[in-house]
């Protein structure tokens, strides 16, 4: 699948997901801060949608 994506949207969905929820509830800090911080210096500007690609797998069978 491909879409394009502000940094912003790809933070929000990045925190969507329940893995990232029971971390902050375990560890009382947002881990997607410090990967908010690193692709900030390099997603120049900020709200410029870039690329996002990330693979579908499908697994079809009858039963």
């Amino acid at each position: 699948m491909e879409t394009g994506w502000t940094l912003d949207q790809l933070l929000g969905y990045l925190r969507t997901w329940s893995a990232t929820q029971k971390f902050i509830a375990a560890n009382n800090f947002d881990p997607v801060h410090q990967l908010e911080n690193e692709l900030a210096q390099i997603w120049q500007p900020r709200d410029t949608p870039q690329t996002i690609v990330w693979p579908l797998s499908l697994r079809v069978g009858r039963v």
